[in-house]
């Protein structure tokens, strides 16, 4: 059986037991709970959420010592002892939680580990817990990372959904064998790994990440000990960020290899870009004076209106009204958080007026884009920022040279300034309002930018970002207000106003995306096929609000049920129930869930997933499961 108390932060033990408060006896290898040589901690999450331990999980296993009676008489001590930690000492400084207070996110992920650790058998799983959240509409969820022997599963999340009484009534989980046997001690060093990585990268890195120690899936379902690495840097004036994954026992390359972010274009149209940077960008609050109102002349939106701070005798472009979003020029430099960024200032609050400089007009569009997608978030599902948490939106204009996409870099948006021909200022709406989208995923379902999971990723900032944001532009809820399906045309082939890059109302239109599941591309270009496949789900959502039929299978929607409750449907999935590793059929049981929990399992809203779903070819069961799902 999984060990809960491989999911206690070793240093919340450590602290425990200095209370002299340790449940049977010390940990074992350097503070993790041994299951063969220690008590379980099953009576820690008995204590601290005032249930008792599942049955199940005190049914004897191979290596597993049930704890002993003077164990179990300590819980209430055990108790106390945790309720005197922070949620970060007990789960680790990951740990986070949006929405609830800290007693209810550790209550909430304690009671999500004692139902998981009945539900799967084999002693060296585990789970990291990640981040306990409330939803929406109200109800609580805790994101947990799978692991093995202690070893991160790459991608590979729960999600527990809990009840009004504080129990876990559903599980959305990854797909894992429980009888997984693999030796998860490196034979390959670090150093050896690195040098494998940085020889397939061919150039000198800027950032590193890792090695990093994982349990990796290979497409053919064999799970292998690799160490992560991923590779920064800015070649030939285009941001790359590769991810590799080295064998730990053999020292092969394996072949999962995958590049992010890619910007909006298709691959082929060679406008490929990537993530580059992940620092925390400080907010400068400090001695700002009061909000000013102003106005901008943009690019792609005429004249808005612009709140800005007054800073003495100028303004900048920095919103003091909604999280302090900002705008930056990157100097036709690098973008992210390089320190040649400077803030936009104006004298008269009139942005890009008369003598104003020509480059302050891309600002003005990336700064209200900026902000009324923080406004989308808030009115639209109740989201405060893409973390939920209020986080700052910063906007990097005037990117590399000529360089003709955008990016989301882990924690800015960088915008390029096109390259002069069928490419304008990347600044406009589709392209701002997919990069957020990105961050939005980052902080959410962390869908990985390959494959299917990939194809996931890049729709959601097609739906979500693209066309619901551009729809609440129009103007939302109000009567006629047009609904736009064509992506990224305003800054696309400025003489052919009837073009886009892609095409959500008849994906193969742009003629390399797929509409239909049966369809779909299965290659290694493009990252697995994350633009191409991208064409599957955005016809699902055309199909969902719209109604019509589906080009490849003639399959007919009699009727959508409008853009709202579609975005609602599906920010709800990708929020709640999808994981890093979402595939399409998950996906379909993702949405069919969401539209139960918005609209009731008998309403018209989730018939017409179904119906949406069947006609772009993704199978799986007309609705969502019944019974709580069981981890496999």
């Amino acid at each position: 059986m999984t060990d809960v108390g491989r999911s206690i932060n070793p240093s919340a033990r450590a602290n425990i037991e200095h209370r002299s408060l340790a449940v049977g006896p010390r940990p074992s290898g350097g503070g993790v709970w041994s299951s063969a040589g220690g008590a379980r901690p099953s009576a820690i999450v008995a204590a601290t959420v005032g249930t008792r331990p599942s049955t199940l999980a005190e049914r004897p296993s191979a290596g597993v010592v049930r704890p002993s009676p003077n164990a179990v008489a300590s819980t209430d001590n055990l108790g106390r002892s945790l309720a005197l930690l922070s949620a970060s000492e007990i789960f680790g400084p990951e740990f986070d939680y949006v929405r609830m207070s800290e007693r209810e996110a550790v209550a909430a992920t304690m009671a999500s580990l004692t139902a998981l650790q009945s539900r799967i058998i084999g002693s060296a799983h585990g789970f990291a817990p990640r981040l306990a959240f409330r939803d929406e509409i109200g109800r609580t969820n805790v994101r947990l990372a799978r692991t093995y022997d202690g070893v991160p599963i790459f991608g590979c999340e729960v999600v527990t959904h809990l009840g009004s009484d504080g129990t876990v009534r559903d599980v959305t989980n990854g797909t894992v064998p429980t009888d997984l046997a693999l030796d998860t001690k490196p034979r390959i060093s670090e150093r050896a790994a690195m040098a494998t990585a940085a020889r397939e990268f061919a150039a000198a890195p800027e950032r590193t990440q890792g090695p990093n120690l994982v349990v990796v899936r290979l497409d053919d379902g064999e799970y292998r000990l690799a160490h992560y690495i991923a590779l920064s840097a800015f070649t030939d004036g285009t941001p790359r960020r590769t991810h590799y994954f080295v064998d730990a026992h053999s020292g092969e390359l394996l072949p999962l290899t995958f590049s992010d972010r890619t910007g909006v274009r298709h691959e082929h149209l060679a406008r490929q870009v990537a993530k580059v940077r992940g620092q925390t960008i400080a907010a400068t609050r400090a001695d700002r004076d009061a909000p000013a109102e102003g106005t901008g002349n943009s690019i792609f939106s005429g004249s808005v209106p612009l709140t800005t701070t007054r800073d003495g005798d100028r303004y900048i472009l920095r919103d003091p009204t909604n999280n302090d979003a900002e705008t930056r020029d990157a100097h036709n430099g690098s973008g992210g958080t390089s320190s040649r960024n400077t803030v936009f200032t104006d004298n008269d609050n009139r942005w890009a007026g008369p003598g104003d400089d020509a480059r302050v007009r891309d600002a003005v569009d990336a700064q209200y884009a900026a902000v009324q997608y923080l406004r989308y978030l808030r009115e639209i599902f109740g989201r405060n920022s893409l973390d939920d948490r209020g986080k700052r939106l910063i906007s990097n204009v005037h990117v590399y040279n000529n360089y003709a996409n955008a990016f989301w870099d882990g924690e800015t948006m960088n915008y390029g300034d096109g390259d002069g021909g069928e490419n304008l200022s990347q600044t406009d709406s589709d392209t701002g309002g997919h990069e957020a989208t990105h961050g939005l995923t980052d902080a959410t379902s962390r869908l990985i930018y390959r494959g299917e999971s990939g194809a996931l990723n890049e729709a959601g900032s097609d739906v979500i970002g693209a066309a619901g944001f551009n729809w609440f532009l129009r103007g939302a809820r109000g009567a006629g207000v047009l609904r736009d399906y064509l992506l990224f045309e305003d800054s696309y082939t400025p003489s052919n106003p009837d073009d886009a890059i892609r095409y959500m109302n008849d994906p193969v239109k742009d003629g390399a995306s797929r509409d239909n599941y049966r369809t779909r591309y299965t290659g290694s270009a493009d990252n697995g096929g994350v633009h191409w496949n991208s064409g599957i789900a955005n016809n699902f959502f055309y199909l969902l609000a719209e109604g019509g039929a589906n080009r490849t299978s003639q399959a007919r929607v009699a009727q959508g049920i409008g853009m709202e409750k579609a975005l609602r449907i599906y920010y709800r999935a990708h929020n709640v129930y999808f994981t890093p590793d979402t595939t399409f059929q998950a996906a379909r049981i993702g949405w069919l869930k969401a539209a139960t929990d918005l609209f009731g399992a008998d309403s018209a809203e989730v018939r017409t997933v179904a119906q949406a779903a069947d006609a772009v070819g993704i199978p799986g069961p007309p609705r969502p499961p019944t019974t709580v799902a069981l981890l496999a």
